[in-house]
């Protein structure tokens, strides 16, 4: 299987992190959490990517966001050389509607995820080099049914669980979910096309 450019640096840089994302995949191939997946892009040329990863989470029983069964919501993970030392940038792809999640970019904004320089240190960082993919994706679970309004992303989001109350909000969440499947594959489609094809229409 070839590689990506990803790991073509010189003098070794981003070995600890490459050493540290390939033990990963392997404890997630013994213990994922059920209905979500994580594993490494594979590149148009077949070649994989090892520091950009496509996971799904499935939403817990009884949640807002609950989709069909089978369903789960795309996310894309991108490890920076220094991982494990900082964490990876999460975005939901396409964004869904969520307090923390950025409308536009889907970036996930979790204490868990931020290391000590994201936001001029004006919000806590959680972060820890011994947190497993495992625990990431049980964290982003988690996240999707106790939406923090102490740390926006979406305005409007916060504006309706604030203004509103959690009905309204849920009430939103819900409508949202239902067309997400759709909103999926209008972004998967206009991926196959070219990434900023795919980002206009993560937007719709």
């Amino acid at each position: 299987m070839g590689i990506g450019p990803a790991e073509h640096m010189a003098g070794g840089e981003g070995d600890v992190a490459r050493q540290r994302l390939a033990q990963e995949r392997r404890d997630l191939a013994k213990d994922c959490p059920f209905g979500c997946y994580a594993r490494p892009i594979k590149l148009a040329d077949g070649s994989t990517d090892v520091m950009t990863w496509a996971a799904g989470i499935a939403p817990r029983s009884g949640s807002a966001y609950a989709l069909a069964p089978g369903e789960n919501y795309r996310l894309q993970l991108k490890f920076p050389l220094s991982y494990p030392s900082e964490p990876p940038l999460v975005s939901f792809v396409p964004p869904v509607f969520h307090t923390n999640v950025w409308a536009d970019s889907g970036l996930v904004c979790l204490s868990l995820l931020l290391d000590a320089g994201h936001h001029g240190g004006t919000v806590r960082s959680c972060w820890s080099p011994l947190l497993s993919l495992k625990e990431i994706l049980l964290a982003l679970q988690s996240l999707l049914d106790e939406p923090n309004p102490a740390s926006v992303a979406n305005a409007e989001a916060c504006e309706l669980l604030r203004k509103s109350g959690v009905s309204a909000y849920t009430a939103r969440v819900k409508s949202e979910a239902a067309a997400y499947p759709a909103r999926l594959a209008r972004y998967m489609a206009a991926l196959a096309v070219s990434p900023a094809a795919a980002a206009a229409a993560a937007k719709l």
